[in-house]
């Protein structure tokens, strides 16, 4: 089911919006790490930041503008739907 959703996402023709609440698989930035400036905008909402694990040995792929991805970071609860 992750890779049918990460697939869904990286073959969006204007945007895609995804909730991820326990962070963002391998499986989605693999294929997301080759989007360009005009690539549809995805966009993340997470439940804290994603950012490198210094204590991780795999390359760091980010959630970066200029790619059009983008994250957002908050808290995900039913209380604020």
């Amino acid at each position: 089911m992750l890779e049918m959703y990460a697939h869904m996402v990286d073959e969006a023709k204007d945007l895609s919006c995804i909730t991820l609440a326990f962070g963002i698989s391998d499986v989605f930035k693999q294929l997301l790490k080759d989007n360009a400036r005009d690539s549809h905008i995805a966009f993340f909402l997470l439940e804290k930041e994603d950012k490198p694990n210094p204590s991780s040995k795999k390359e760091f792929v980010g959630l970066t503008r200029g790619q059009q991805r983008l994250q957002g970071v908050g808290v995900i609860s039913p209380s604020s739907c």
